[in-house]
């Protein structure tokens, strides 16, 4: 009724926790050092924040028609500072079973 889109980060974390993330050649986790979270563990990288802007990007573009460009998560793999702290120890894992928690993003906020 107001305009707002509606981004389902947990759908987002749930898939990549599950599966990981595939970056050029790549695999990243939400394990520890596993590249999309950051040291303490509970908030994202720079890589891992730039995956949830394209994805706040691609939900807006499809519902509102923009053409909002996506961010270069590889140029920010590539520059993030706990790149270097990275451990391939990826091992697929069943998808959580918690309750959805979903994050509004308006279309008409500036």
């Amino acid at each position: 009724a107001h305009g707002g889109v509606l981004v389902d980060v947990n759908a987002l974390v749930s898939k990549v926790y599950a599966s990981g993330y595939q970056l050029g050649n790549q695999e990243l986790s939400t394990n520890f050092f596993g590249g999309l979270f950051s040291l303490d563990g509970i908030h994202p990288s720079n890589t891992g924040y730039g995956i949830i802007a394209n994805y706040f990007i691609q939900t807006m573009n499809a519902q509102m028609g923009s053409r909002i460009p996506l961010a270069n998560v590889e140029e920010i793999f590539e520059n993030d500072p706990l790149t270097k702290y990275m451990q391939n120890t990826f091992v697929p894992r069943p998808a959580p079973s918690a309750p959805a928690g979903y994050c509004l993003a308006s279309a008409g906020l500036k």
